[in-house]
């Protein structure tokens, strides 16, 4: 009984290290924020991102699964018309919140959409559609004409390019479908943002049917636009939100050193752990041999 205790003392307080060296100050191991950099912000992004506390995903994410949409909000799309959410959204729908001019995680985060609109089992313009919004209301149709031409080539040629819209907006377009879906952002002195990496998933009649976090995996979008499909909503998978790092190559060598650190003085914990485990264990069993 007293190894079987040890062993899970032992291994609890691996766990539980381990945790801290990596995700100091989250709540109960559940998500964080992710800082992003806009192409003008150099490198101070990641300076002002870390004054933000490190809270769990659910503080920049409220989930409204179940809701509509505000279907007569009002955006402009690439070719610069003006066009309401009702008259874009016909058929299930991905919608995704990013600002165009992030290099880093924003960018991942379209390319990862990209290649699970690739890998879907499913048709695009058929079953379903795409659409990129930025919530910066300072980015104009030029910037979103840009993005669309970029992205579209990570597709196939026969990709339908109406299956994918990218929007812009005002403050107040921009603040009633965050406010709907329950998307929270923050702006930083320098113009950049920080947000959380979120794939609202939608139905044909705008409902809100699931959030998809993470990298956007195929499998998860797929059966997340086969719920959007049928128009029930459903319990989303959480995910940990990673963080966005700066162009600061010096800065990124020092953070993944003092991982490399956090690693290997973790993995010396636990290894001194488990010989005083290993010990202690002996001198028992030769106290009671002598006792025999």
């Amino acid at each position: 009984m007293m190894r079987i205790s040890c062993r899970k003392i032992l291994t609890g307080c691996g766990i539980c290290y381990l945790i801290l060296v990596f995700f100091p100050g989250m709540p109960g191991a559940a998500a964080a924020h992710e800082g992003h950099q806009g192409a003008a912000s150099g490198n101070a992004v990641l300076e002002k991102a870390e004054a933000v506390p490190q809270v769990a995903d659910q503080d920049w994410v409220e989930e409204k699964t179940g809701d509509y949409l505000p279907l007569d909000t009002r955006f402009t799309d690439a070719a610069g018309n003006t066009v309401s959410l009702r008259a874009i959204i016909n058929r299930p729908t991905l919608i995704l919140p990013i600002y165009f001019y992030c290099p880093n995680s924003c960018s991942l985060n379209l390319s990862y959409l990209a290649d699970a609109i690739k890998s879907s089992s499913l048709k695009p313009l058929a079953d379903f559609q795409v659409i990129a919004f930025s919530f910066n209301p300072d980015e104009t149709v030029a910037d979103a004409s840009n993005a669309r031409g970029n992205y579209l080539k990570l597709l196939p040629e026969n990709f339908p390019a109406d299956a994918w819209t990218f929007l812009v907006g005002s403050n107040e377009s921009v603040k009633a479908l965050t406010d709907a879906t329950g998307f929270r952002y923050k702006r930083m002195a320098d113009g950049t943002f920080v947000h959380p990496s979120a794939l609202i998933v939608v139905s044909a009649e705008g409902r809100i049917i699931k959030y998809v976090y993470g990298s956007f995996l195929p499998g998860d979008v797929d059966m997340a636009l086969l719920e959007a499909i049928k128009g029930v909503p459903s319990q989303s998978v959480k995910r940990l939100l990673g963080f966005c790092f700066n162009n600061d190559t010096q800065r990124t060598d020092v953070i993944l050193t003092k991982v490399k650190i956090g690693l290997v003085l973790g993995s010396l914990v636990l290894g001194g752990l488990f010989l005083l485990f290993l010990r202690r264990s002996k001198k028992r069993n030769q106290t009671g041999e002598g006792q025999e």
